[in-house]
């Protein structure tokens, strides 16, 4: 098995990538879509094919990247049954079993934190336990449908029936804290070791944590898979965007490349989705490009990109940006490129 524990540190969020040797097929657990452009930079260098993204709960400290890394690499993204989020590509509820090459994952349904909380158990020997229970310490219960009453039997009824020895990977640790096992909970949890359900009520009720400072854009965001409505735009007073914010909203704009044909099989390749239209057809073809889509013009190092992008401009249309460093800007950052022989130009 691989596996790796990876650190967001704005929000001290764990995202885990899992996936099995042989098949390279691998899973995502609460992605972070601040850190979409290292995932998908590890994923590419570790020759895997990601199968899924799944979600521990709707978070509120951060935005999921579930949706962009589902249009990057075909993913699935999974969430608890009980959550609204429409954009999700399967529903999951307790007892689900999810297979990656030789290895499964196991869903535990763990509510209490937020009742859409899930636990995933892999191969017995590890579960990731999302915010139900974290390392010496627990969800808070004080919004998003927080029940302390449940999280207690979540942790003490299902989480705590596992092996001593099975390894406990949560979602966030504020303590510099990276992993425990369900023995040293059991033992060393402040909030739960040797506590009634009262005893643990009554901490969970005056805990007066300070709202998570991103909960405003994070529950919208999340309910939408981590894809924004409207795209975050640049000013008018700016003619390029940069390769991570394209990374982040490629979902959202029509991307033209204006190089030539024969440029698209050269060793830069090309980014998937891309439209080639060549500069010197530009006027011939306005009229194929929607007025009011968001466009992103590129070439090979941001000259010709940025000439098409003020003649479009000049043209009337308002939202066209060119990609800052062209296709090499993009390769230097080690994004997802497509090779062809030659590409497709309107007629």
């Amino acid at each position: 098995m691989l596996f790796r524990q990876l650190f967001d540190r704005e929000t001290s969020t764990y995202t885990y990538l899992i996936a099995d040797k042989k098949t390279r097929e691998a899973v995502i657990i609460d992605p972070v879509r601040d850190q979409l452009n290292r995932d998908l930079k590890l994923i590419r260098d570790l020759n895997l094919t990601l199968r899924y993204t799944l979600e521990t709960h709707i978070h509120a400290d951060h935005i999921t990247s579930a949706g962009p890394l589902r249009d990057w690499t075909g993913a699935l993204t999974a969430v608890s049954i009980h959550a609204d989020v429409a954009c999700a590509s399967q529903k999951l509820r307790d007892g689900d079993i999810i297979r990656i090459g030789s290895h499964q994952l196991r869903v535990i349904e763990t509510p209490g934190h937020t009742h859409t909380c899930l636990s995933y158990l892999l191969d017995g020997r590890m579960v990731f336990t999302g915010d139900a229970l974290l390392i010496r310490g627990t969800g808070r219960t004080d919004f998003q449908s927080g029940d302390a009453r449940q999280l207690y039997h979540s942790i003490t009824e299902k989480l705590f029936t596992l092996d001593n020895e099975v390894l406990v990977y949560p979602a966030h640790d504020y303590r510099g804290h990276t992993c425990s096992t369900i023995g040293e909970e059991k033992r060393f949890n402040p909030r739960l070791a040797g506590k009634s359900i009262e005893e643990f009520v009554v901490i969970m009720d005056n805990l007066n944590l300070p709202e998570p400072k991103h909960i405003r854009e994070a529950l919208p965001g999340n309910l939408n898979c981590g894809q924004e409505f409207e795209p975050r735009l640049p000013g008018q007073d700016h003619l390029e965007v940069t390769s991570d914010w394209l990374l982040g909203h490629r979902d959202r704009v029509l991307l033209v490349d204006v190089r030539r044909p024969e440029e698209w099989a050269e060793s830069l390749g090309f980014i998937e989705g891309a439209m080639c239209m060549p500069l010197a057809l530009l006027d011939k073809h306005l009229f194929d490009l929607p007025r009011e889509q968001v466009i992103v013009t590129v070439c090979r190092g941001g000259v010709r990109s940025l000439a098409a992008t003020e003649r479009l401009r000049g043209y009337g249309y308002p939202k066209v940006w060119s990609l800052k460093g062209g296709m090499e800007g993009w390769r230097q950052a080690e994004l997802p490129t497509q090779h062809m022989k030659k590409a497709e130009v309107p007629s």
